[in-house]
């Protein structure tokens, strides 16, 4: 199994974490900008982006938080998913996904426009933090988004907070502050981080 990633970005630490909390023996291989933008890269992945994995019979997937569902389905003992029908598997996807579309998107709004365009930037800071809201709320005297242990939908969250953090926008969310705390020891957490050689190491330094 083969884990494609560009050195200096975020997003291939989400599966990285996966496989690695799970145990999982893979190949992390490191892709130029202009190997991502080829034309062998984009047979793998079509929009010449990172993250993509690969299995040992050639087939590939992409978009971090899909791949860390995958990964969790194919390893249904690692508890990282649920089985079919348990509403559970319903919230894993339900946190996954605002993570996804709620959090991130203003986050890298603000990230981007942070130097040239302040209003924007600001506008990004503000959607972030009214969106925070809902999952500080959901980890309020919990230690996990979902159930009593790891799930996708932390390593999915987790991610974007470690954008969050990067940029200095965690301050007033104390209880996401606390749970990405809680969440940055762990072995995997750490070795994900330096084996894609992330964006976001220094945010998640222990």
């Amino acid at each position: 199994m083969r884990l494609y990633y560009r050195p200096g970005t975020g997003r291939p630490f989400r599966p990285a974490w996966a496989l690695e909390e799970i145990g999982i023996p893979y190949e992390a291989v490191a892709v130029t900008s202009e190997e991502a933008a080829g034309e062998e890269y984009r047979a793998r992945q079509p929009l010449g982006r990172v993250p993509t994995l690969e299995d040992d019979q050639g087939n590939c997937l992409f978009e971090s938080a899909g791949l860390v569902i995958h990964i969790g389905d194919q390893h249904p003992d690692s508890g990282l998913m649920r089985a079919l029908g348990d509403p559970d598997r319903g919230r894993i996807y339900q946190w996954s996904f605002a993570a996804m579309t709620e959090l991130e998107p203003p986050l890298v709004q603000f990230l981007l426009n942070a130097q040239s365009n302040p209003e924007l930037a600001a506008a990004g800071a503000t959607k972030f933090a009214d969106s925070a809201q809902a999952f500080e709320q959901a980890l309020k005297g919990r230690e996990y988004l979902v159930g009593d242990s790891l799930t996708a939908a932390d390593i999915v969250l987790a991610g974007v907070l470690l954008i969050a953090r990067l940029g200095q926008q965690l301050e007033g969310l104390p209880i996401l502050t606390a749970y990405l705390d809680r969440l940055r020891p762990r072995p995997a957490f750490q070795k994900a981080l330096v084996v894609t050689e992330s964006l976001l190491r220094d945010a998640g330094a222990v």
